[in-house]
């Protein structure tokens, strides 16, 4: 059995950060996105000989250290269809295939073995993984479940049914035999499931533990948790930490990272290598301060993902913000949840379903809010 990893796409929904930046590449808890998933094909190792990843075109100068089990393609034309058909080439047309796609994470990272076994286990030639929709605003794949838990039907965009944050949808992951898997490149994804569904050759997994689905930024936001929720407390013997701070819950702290006098950073909570955050400052929870990005004094930071080399600075109160790489929210800035606004037609489509949406701000690269700038819900390019 072999996997393929869509990861081609570029991640407009998460624009303006990924202006500069394709949705594979961004990086939250100290790792890419695709990495991620990786773990979930980690876990399922004894079953799959060769994972393929396929990235956004013209990208694979941007891509690190990945396992000598993966091998990196870059994707030929645009859409899902485009990239599986790249990825299935790459493999050469035999056995049985896991498709597993980017922004889907699962935790624990049991999900793609789960699904392999039950599709090991199953009459069905081909299987998904669902979950229970949680908030109403998952963007793909709305899936109605028969009574002998079979997939009878999938859409891509939400009827009434759905729009109460009720009912399931794809979680990320598929299996079958290649000729199968080759049909949804040919006939479109989700048309072909429909068609291989209304016939009762799809069978689903429900899954129970904890997942996101990463198509919004105030998606990126429920990571930090997810991700270091279940952590012990992390120090490395390299990060120079205040005696006088307070380091409370599951933090992770990398190398190079200096944490100020009185400062507290409360778990969940990651601070990457070489940060810096200022004395006095109270950090978390629900954060992650990428590589490279600072925190001034006197700052309290909450809910919020600064992405590398992102400047925070003194005196600031942030919360429910994303700030791209090489940001800056200036001295005694303010930045407070709010409604999001309506600068793009995928907010727009996510306000008419989730009406109490609320976000700081999201910040592309090198944007800027200024000193004593305020902010509630806006993007900033």
């Amino acid at each position: 059995m072999d996997a393929i990893v869509l990861a081609g796409g570029g991640g407009k929904r998460l624009y303006p950060l990924t202006k500069s930046t394709p949705k594979a590449y961004l990086t939250v808890g100290g790792r890419r996105l695709y990495s991620y998933t990786l773990d979930m094909l980690r876990e399922a190792r004894g079953s799959l000989d060769r994972v393929i990843l396929v990235l956004p075109r013209g990208t694979s100068h941007m891509l690190g250290d990945v396992p000598e089990w993966v091998t990196a393609v870059e994707q030929r034309g645009e859409g899902v269809e485009r990239a599986l058909a790249t990825g299935l080439e790459a493999l050469g047309g035999r056995g049985e295939v896991v498709v597993s796609f980017i922004g889907y994470i699962a935790r624990p990272p049991t999900l793609v073995r789960h699904l392999l076994d039950y599709y090991s286990t199953s009459e069905y030639p081909l299987a998904v993984s669902v979950a229970p929709i949680t908030s109403g605003l998952e963007t793909f794949g709305f899936v109605k479940i028969g009574p002998r838990g079979n997939v009878e039907s999938i859409q891509d965009t939400p009827g009434p049914q759905w729009m109460g944050g009720r009912g399931y949808v794809f979680a990320g992951a598929l299996v079958g035999e290649y000729s199968f898997i080759s049909r949804l490149a040919d006939e479109g994804f989700t048309s072909g499931l429909g068609k291989m569904a209304s016939r009762g050759l799809v069978g689903a997994l429900t899954w129970t533990g904890e997942w996101i689905e990463l198509s919004y930024p105030w998606d990126l936001l429920s990571l930090p948790a997810l991700v270091a929720s279940r952590t012990m407390l992390t120090i490395s013997g390299d990060a120079e930490v205040a005696r006088s701070a307070v380091i409370r819950g599951p933090v992770v702290i990398e190398r190079g990272a200096s944490i100020g006098e009185s400062s507290v950073v409360i778990g969940p909570a990651y601070i990457g290598d070489g940060v810096r955050v200022g004395e006095s400052s109270v950090v978390g929870p629900n954060v992650s301060i990428e590589n490279g990005a600072s925190v001034g004094p006197l700052s309290v930071v909450r809910s919020t993902i600064a992405m590398e080399g992102a400047r925070i600075g003194m005196q600031a109160l942030v919360e429910g913000a994303i700030l791209g790489p090489g940001s800056l929210i200036a001295h005694q800035a303010i930045v407070e949840p709010g409604k999001p606004k309506a600068r793009y037609p995928w907010i727009v489509e996510a306000l008419e379903r989730a009406a109490d949406l609320r976000l700081g701000a999201v910040l592309g690269p090198g944007a800027r809010i200024g000193v004593r700038g305020m902010e509630s819900g806006g993007f900033i390019e």
